[in-house]
Order: structure tokens, then sequence, then C-alpha cells
């Protein structure tokens, strides 16, 4: 059997640090399934351990995009629902740290019948 989760989205808040016999640094991210009027946000809890979760905690910013990789894990809450977490092997942070205005903008589209400065009309 495989338990591979493998997500790219946007955190949905700074992360939060837990100190133990190794640092843990949890954060939710943002991820869309469907499409139009059916499309819905689901938010998956992130949890990193070791020098992975430091690297966390110096960069992780709400709005920055992510991509993450790892296995899922079920916990049963104080509440006695189950919740499902990624724990992750794998985070890569696909913002520049800082600068999300940047991320959000749409790229630059050239008009296909447009010359531009090579002479290149693409």
């Amino acid at each position: 059997m495989i338990n591979k989760a493998t997500i790219v989205g946007r955190v949905g808040g700074d992360p939060k640090v837990f100190e133990g016999k190794s640092k843990m640094v949890t954060f939710s991210v943002a991820t869309d399934s469907g499409y139009g009027e059916a499309k819905q946000t689901i938010w998956e809890n992130v949890k990193v351990y070791g020098k992975a979760a430091e690297a966390c905690e110096t960069y992780v910013k709400k709005g920055m995009l992510v991509f993450v990789s790892g296995r899922r894990e079920a916990n049963q809450g104080k509440d006695g629902k189950q919740y499902i977490n990624v724990v992750a092997d794998e985070v890569k942070f696909l913002d520049k740290p800082g600068d999300k205005s940047e991320a959000r903008k749409p790229p630059a589209r050239l008009d296909p019948g447009a010359d531009t400065d090579d002479g290149i009309p693409y």
C-alpha cells in the first residue's frame, strides 16, 4: 500500500512552532478541487519536523505558494472528530520570501499580432 500526498497551494496563516524532542511546525495550505460553481477549497493541515521545520519557521508566511510532499496521518481531535494531516518530507517555497505581490500577479502576455523588440512577432 502507498501513503503519499502531494499538494500545491497557498498558506492560510503564519506557521505555529512547537518545541519538543524535535522542533515541529504546523501550517494550513488551501488547495482547490473542481471547476466553476463546483469549485471547492480544501484546507490541508501540514506538519513539518527537524531541519525542514526550522526553514519553514523562518520563511513560510501567510499567502505564500508552497509545494508539499509527504504522507497522510489521521489524528483524533479533542472534539472526537478525525482530522487528516500531511506529514511533510519535502516543502518547497514557490514564492520569493516576503514578496507576495509578485506571486499574485498574472504572467505578462504578449499580443500575438504585436512586434517585439527582437523583431519576432511572438
